[in-house]
């Protein structure tokens, strides 16, 4: 048996690989109907965290230069993804007589979470749409730009203790203040912090590949356990939780460390013949490709999570072998 959470192929590991596509399927469960979808919700909200985590793991040992590089090939996205969704959303909305303007308030918000209104949200029959999660390349290349300048800090104490005040930070505003942040503070309380973190998880990455995975994934199912109750009591007592909740964090962190000690054979085979770079895919166009089939009046319901996964992840595997031929 070969052990593929060893083999690394174009600054792959096949294991983290499979991590990606089953956090892009998870993270479309959030946003769209799916059977039992209860049972997976905790499981779902590491997904975002787990995408910061493999940045950082990846360039653990990077220099202020690649931090750099990496930075402004994140913003380069985002505004390419950021121009074709406000040309795709405008033309939907002129054709649905659903003309809107930009206003002072869209350009703030812009500029404050890399998403606004006027690109994200859609009327359709009554309903308001969500079309774009662009935040999250608008919050990495921010997150990107802070550590190409504080690289030299990783190992210091304060550093640490600043990185712990920042994971905590969105946790205190939501449990203990009960108020909703700006979408651009997920900037500090999410995007910087996991990508530290997994910045620490790739510097002790040859002692964590030495961790028995039974006792990983015991940790997994007991922090599971809590994350159920603290959906009750948080349910109960109506606490504002935006993006995180307590037990995210240690079920963020020791999902990670199981999906990168984890040793796989056939699956491996079949994760390597898809580009990793899909599941972005996933994650930037399952919004918009859910609006898209409600405007040709095709309703999945409790189908859609499946129905939109896979619809995106086929185009996108034909489309980028197309692209990798020419």
């Amino acid at each position: 048996m070969m052990f593929y959470h060893e083999l690394v192929m174009h600054n792959r590991i096949v294991s983290l690989d499979l991590g990606r596509w089953f956090f892009a399927f998870l993270i479309v469960s959030l946003h769209m109907p799916m059977w039992k979808s209860f049972w997976l919700y905790p499981l779902a909200r590491c997904g975002v965290p787990f995408f910061f985590m493999l940045t950082g793991f990846f360039l653990a040992e990077a220099d202020e230069k690649k931090m750099w590089a990496s930075a402004k090939k994140w913003f380069r996205l985002w505004l390419a993804y950021t121009v074709v969704f406000l040309f795709v959303g405008t033309v939907c909305d002129f054709i649905l007589d659903e003309v809107k303007s930009w206003t002072i308030r869209d350009t703030i918000q812009l500029l404050l979470s890399g998403n606004n209104s006027f690109i994200d949200e859609h009327n359709l029959e009554g309903r308001v749409y969500g079309v774009s999660s662009l935040w999250f390349l608008y919050a990495g290349g921010g997150g990107l730009i802070f550590f190409s300048r504080t690289c030299s800090f990783f190992n210091k104490t304060w550093f640490k203790i600043l990185m712990v005040a920042m994971l905590f930070s969105g946790l205190v505003l939501n449990y203990i203040c009960r108020i909703h942040y700006n979408d651009g503070f997920r900037l500090v309380c999410m995007s910087i912090p996991f990508m530290y973190l997994g910045i620490c998880v790739g510097k002790e990455k040859q002692r964590i590949l030495s961790f028995n995975i039974q006792k990983i994934l015991i940790g997994v199912v007991l922090v599971m356990f809590f994350s159920f109750l603290e959906l009750s009591f948080v349910n109960l007592v109506h606490i504002p939780v935006q993006n995180c909740y307590i037990t995210t964090i240690p079920l963020s962190l020791l999902l990670f460390m199981f999906f990168l000690n984890l040793r796989i054979n056939v699956f491996g085979k079949i994760v390597q013949m898809f580009s990793h770079k899909s599941t972005m895919d996933v994650f930037i166009w399952h919004r918009m490709c859910l609006y898209f089939l409600a405007m040709a009046s095709i309703h999945p319901g409790k189908n859609s999570t499946i129905i939109v996964f896979f619809l995106i992840a086929m185009v996108s595997f034909f489309v980028r072998k197309i692209f990798k031929r020419v």
